[in-house]
């Protein structure tokens, strides 16, 4: 009991025109309680908002921190994805190099000179356009 009264002690006085008084009487009605209850109830309701803000750091960085780890998460992903697929990539290219050499009569130096350079010149271009997208998009 004593934990209520302390609550308690503490009053504030409002003046409400007719209407203000009728609606919030109402409102009480509805609600199934007196309306200095009522009262109270929205007092705290149009409050919480201030107490959020006041621990807004806190929650933004608990927010800002678990977006990092799950960033750090997929970039790990993607790099092991990455690697596969470029293992994948180089098999294929070496494998091709050998039957173009065997099939058409060229020398490995030819076929690095006439296909994997344009390639490789070509995926960095991709590469690097792909990465100026992701930086816009996370700086935007």
């Amino acid at each position: 009991m004593d934990d209520v009264l302390q609550r308690k002690k503490n009053r504030v006085y409002l003046r409400l025109s007719d209407d203000d008084y009728t609606r919030l009487t109402k409102l009480a009605s509805t609600r199934g309680h007196k309306p200095g209850r009522v009262a109270h109830d929205l007092m705290l309701e149009a409050m919480e908002p201030q107490i959020f803000n006041e621990r807004a750091s806190a929650v933004e960085a608990m927010l800002k921190e678990a977006a990092l780890k799950t960033m750090d998460d997929q970039t790990r992903r993607l790099l092991k994805e990455f690697k596969r697929l470029e293992i994948n990539i180089l098999a294929n290219l070496y494998a091709m190099r050998e039957i173009t050499c065997t099939g058409f009569d060229i020398t490995p130096e030819q076929f690095n000179l006439n296909y994997l350079e344009p390639a490789k010149k070509q995926a960095v271009k991709e590469l690097l356009v792909d990465l100026k997208r992701f930086e816009e998009a996370a700086s935007g």
